[in-house]
């Protein structure tokens, strides 16, 4: 990212009442925008539906956090004095309602990172997360919303809620639904060919990691069961799991993972070459899934369940 890019980001967010919608590819690198902006003497609140982004996030220079061994309150107090730390890292589930209106009482540029999650998944079971963001442009904050995956149904939608004409609102899109690292190979198949080549990379592809995604935790199971029996070794990861995943990912990296969504978004995984779709999820979602491939530079390959046909 070029200075001057860096510097018409910032003026942007400075604008009052401003709502900036920041659209680049996969791993292109749009969190490390956010520090540039605390560079330049930005308070920020950055706001992620993942709880593993901000446990990777902690461990960078210039955060603060709640931390366990004292108040929220007193947390955000050592924010509002610090001179180094400019970026606080919060989930919406981590806000009771107190300590919400107290840091938006405060003139913060809020970051909402994977911002299509805010729509995708606070309209259907993680209501707070659309909660935040409805609560954030009722008080007219400023908002930068970080995105590599925003159909144009959901754009749609987000204009239409901010208003048509309002001219505080601006898109910045510098490759929406695109890859940084693209895939060698896409491939989408008929449910049966897929299988037949995912048995046969797991009885003899050795040259990388595999990623298996599928549609529910007794399909994880089931799969993590018949590998077991193979003597195949494997890591799994359902909803609710991804930070004991991670942590196992610490002391091993066996050749195949097998996941529900839970590691569709977020979620740096090395050496991933071969990834796997066993079935047919949301346009965001399973563009995140072929995502997780080549996080580190990795040549990767996707093989996926074609698309239905249309019904004549």
């Amino acid at each position: 990212m070029s200075m001057d890019f860096n510097k018409a980001l910032f003026n942007i967010t400075r604008r009052a009442e401003s709502v900036t919608f920041f659209l680049a590819p996969m791993g292109w690198g749009k969190t490390r925008s956010v520090w540039d902006l605390a560079k330049q003497g930005e308070k920020i609140v950055f706001v992620s539906p993942l709880r593993s982004i901000i446990e990777q996030l902690k461990e960078r220079d210039g955060v603060a956090y709640f931390r366990e061994e004292m108040t929220k309150d007193k947390c955000i107090d050592l924010f509002l004095k610090s001179k180094k730390d400019n970026i606080f890292l919060v989930t919406p589930e981590s806000l009771s309602e107190k300590i919400k209106q107290r840091i938006m009482s405060h003139n913060f540029l809020f970051v909402l990172d994977e911002f299509h999650l805010f729509y995708d998944w606070g309209e259907s079971f993680r209501e707070k997360l659309f909660e935040f963001y409805r609560d954030l442009v009722c008080e007219q904050r400023r908002i930068l919303g970080m995105s590599a995956s925003i159909t144009d149904n959901l754009k749609d939608k987000i204009i239409e809620d901010l208003g048509v004409n309002n001219p505080s609102v601006t898109f910045i899109d510098v490759g929406n639904f695109e890859f940084n690292n693209p895939p060698a190979m896409l491939i989408s198949l008929k449910d049966i060919i897929l299988k037949i080549i995912l048995w046969a990379h797991l009885l003899f592809y050795f040259k990388g990691r595999m990623i298996i995604f599928v549609s529910t935790r007794k399909c994880v199971s089931i799969w993590k069961e018949r590998l077991r029996q193979m003597g195949i070794d494997s890591h799994c990861c359902v909803g609710g799991e991804v930070r004991d995943f991670t942590q196992r990912e610490l002391r091993k990296n066996p050749r195949i993972i097998i996941s529900t969504s839970a590691l569709s978004h977020g979620v740096n995984i090395v050496d991933i070459k071969r990834v796997f779709v066993l079935y047919r999820p949301e346009e965001a979602t399973i563009f995140q899934m072929f995502g997780r491939g080549g996080r580190f530079g990795e040549s990767f390959k996707v093989f996926t369940l074609c698309k239905k046909r249309a019904s004549a």
